[in-house]
């Protein structure tokens, strides 16, 4: 069970997550299958998200049965206290209604880090990225539950704004 508290509102999910993986090409590269059941209780939405969403059913159970494809490469010298190489991830999602989710929606992602020493490993420097979607199958971001969504702020990654408070 895991619960998170943020400014706009709470929740609580417990579920279970396994996966499938099968090194391909060579021993960075990593292809995983998994699948992820949870329940997720959604509380205390306040106003200003609902009419920024333009919706006012955020509150509330739902369910959450996803199918999901990775692949992964890593090349890091160190997996705690990396100092070079890099790691690339690409993931898809679904999570259809026609598995017990509350809603159909899908997730796009992409990310990768990339890191570099100086002076010996006395520095290192990261440079990281992502990008990603999700929306309903029909294109509909309302299907989408509020606790799946991306939303930005915060000191990782825009200063100013508290975390999740932009949309």
């Amino acid at each position: 069970m895991n619960w998170s508290e943020y400014d706009q509102w709470r929740e609580n999910h417990l579920g279970a997550r396994t996966s499938l993986q099968h090194k391909i090409f060579d021993d960075f590269t990593t292809l995983s299958l998994g699948y992820k059941f949870e329940v997720v209780r959604v509380t205390g939405v306040n106003k200003r998200l609902k009419d920024y969403f333009h919706q006012h059913d955020l509150d509330g159970t739902f369910r959450t049965s996803q199918i999901s494809l990775i692949l992964d490469r890593d090349t890091r010298d160190s997996l705690l206290e990396p100092t070079e190489g890099y790691n690339i991830n690409l993931l898809a999602a679904i999570s259809p209604r026609a598995l017990g989710s509350s809603s159909d929606y899908y997730r796009l992602e992409a990310k990768g880090s990339y890191f570099i020493s100086f002076f010996d490993k006395a520095i290192v420097a990261m440079i990281g990225a992502k990008i990603g979607t999700v929306s309903g199958f029909s294109g509909n971001s309302d299907d989408v539950p509020v606790y799946e969504r991306y939303l930005l702020g915060g000191g990782n990654s825009i200063r100013g704004f508290s975390y999740r408070g932009i949309g």
